[in-house]
């Protein structure tokens, strides 16, 4: 929570950027000597529309709305090999497929090399 404004942000990162956006002029009196702070907050900070969270940037406001997006990107499906079928390499000498060029090569090179 920052201890300036109250607001409350979901990590130690947020929390650190969102200091940024407060005008810190520290100044000392002569008088008691204690540091005051000014909490005038910069116009640069980006509210999501949806729930009213601040962030410091447009980038970081455009990935917190993609939490709000049902059909999000984050939301593919991590496992690609079993959706999609990966393109076989054949051995050009004995015909065995290999699913990468590396592996592919290597197995001309253990085999398929004279010496």
């Amino acid at each position: 929570m920052c201890n300036l404004c109250n607001k409350k942000f979901a990590t130690r990162q947020y929390l650190n950027a969102h200091y940024r956006t407060h005008d810190l002029q520290r100044s000392e009196t002569a008088h008691c000597r204690l540091d005051t702070v000014s909490t005038q907050m910069v116009e640069n900070t980006y509210n999501c529309s949806q729930c009213n969270r601040s962030f410091p940037s447009q980038h970081t406001l455009s990935q917190h709305a993609q939490r709000h997006n049902p059909l999000s990107t984050r939301y593919r499906c991590l496992d690609k090999r079993k959706m999609a079928p990966r393109q076989k390499h054949p051995c050009g000498v004995c015909g065995k497929e290999f699913l990468l060029k590396a592996s592919l090569a290597h197995h001309h090179r253990q085999k398929h090399t004279i010496g």
